[in-house]
């Protein structure tokens, strides 16, 4: 297993304020961008109520769960901090019943921190704590496959 490298924070800080700025879309990620940077474009996307881009950065699975950031109107986010992508065992890698890849070939979690604004009784205003499940196979794109609490 590889260890977690840090990545720009930059560039998350530009997608999101592009997003806040009340563009009409959320940028395009380009291909291969790192699982942080998914996660600060699918936020982008909930900030701008860009239901299309959200969609596009998750699994079909996530998209039809009806859950998530993405699920409800859109939410405000600012100083939001991303904690390096952490690796999650894979299939072949972990023991019996312990994978948390859902038979993925590569999955992380995306640990976040933010303000909160425009919440509701589930997700009241304030500081947040959201982790993000991404996954990928065959070296394609990262894509949201679950987030929460915690």
């Amino acid at each position: 297993m590889r260890a977690a490298r840090p990545r720009p924070v930059l560039v998350l800080l530009l997608l999101l304020a592009v997003a806040g700025c009340g563009g009409p879309r959320v940028p395009t990620l380009a291909a291969g961008s790192p699982p942080e940077v998914v996660v600060a474009t699918y936020l982008a996307a909930v900030q701008a109520g860009d239901e299309d881009a959200a969609r596009s950065l998750s699994t079909p699975e996530h998209e039809a769960s009806g859950s998530g950031l993405a699920a409800g109107p859109a939410v405000s986010v600012r100083d939001l901090l991303l904690e390096p992508a952490e690796e999650r065992p894979t299939d072949e890698d972990a023991p019996t019943g312990e994978s948390l890849a859902g038979g993925h070939d590569e999955a992380v979690d995306v640990r976040t921190t933010f303000v909160l604004g425009g919440g509701d009784a589930s997700l009241p205003d304030g500081p947040t704590v959201w982790s993000f499940l991404l996954v990928r196979d065959d070296g394609g794109p990262w894509l949201v496959a679950g987030e929460g609490g915690g």
